[in-house]
């Protein structure tokens, strides 16, 4: 969980992203530290979707932060 889609330069053949589960609901933060590719990311609540953020790749935006409005405890991100 803690690297994500960090890392990674072309889109996988194989793989659309990555879904993210967490015990507790919870407000947490998600960067764009080394992330080479735009991803959108889902947040869900008990798997309804609450909100929706693009987190751009670094070398466009700088670094970026992004949090949901609300706690939850799921979220999906996605290669754009």
């Amino acid at each position: 969980q803690i690297k994500g889609l960090s890392g990674i330069k072309k889109k996988p053949d194989h793989y659309d992203g990555m879904f993210f589960t967490f015990k507790n609901k919870q407000i947490m933060a998600f960067h764009n530290n080394n992330v080479h590719l735009d991803l959108d990311v889902l947040w869900l609540d008990d798997f309804k979707i609450v909100g929706q953020d693009e987190l751009s790749a670094q070398s466009k935006s700088g670094l970026q932060i992004i949090t949901p409005s609300k706690p939850v405890n799921y979220v999906i991100e996605l290669f754009k």
